[in-house]
């Protein structure tokens, strides 16, 4: 499973997970009845119609208020590389349709946090 370990230069304290590894098939199908009865399938793969991307600390993927704060300094517009534990690297933007980053506490007063970003492939 890949994970992300850099976004923009910045590199994350621990990895963090993509939406896309997720995926459980790679398919979205529907079934419809024919006027004769018979079966028709629509098929289409999965994500082909979608450029939007999650990236998720979930419940281990921690960063310091320190990374918080890089990560809040690089949301643009700009094109943004994002590094993975694979050696690999892809292009996406901020979603700016959605909130691009959000940060969550570990418990109140923490300096820790769990973090989502939204992006869009590129």
């Amino acid at each position: 499973m890949k994970r992300v370990t850099k976004i923009d230069g910045v590199t994350l304290d621990n990895k963090c997970f993509i939406s896309t590894e997720f995926d459980i098939d790679d398919y979205i199908a529907e079934r419809q009845i024919a006027v004769d009865g018979s079966s028709v399938v629509f098929v289409q793969a999965k994500g082909t119609m979608s450029n939007e991307v999650q990236i998720t600390s979930k419940s281990s993927g921690w960063i310091k208020e320190e990374t918080k704060d890089a990560l809040i300094d690089t949301v643009d517009e700009s094109a943004k590389v994002i590094e993975f534990d694979d050696n690999t690297s892809a292009t996406y933007y901020y979603d700016h349709t959605k909130v691009p980053l959000q940060f969550s506490p570990l418990y109140e007063g923490c300096l820790w946090y769990n973090v989502e970003i939204n992006l869009l492939k590129g």
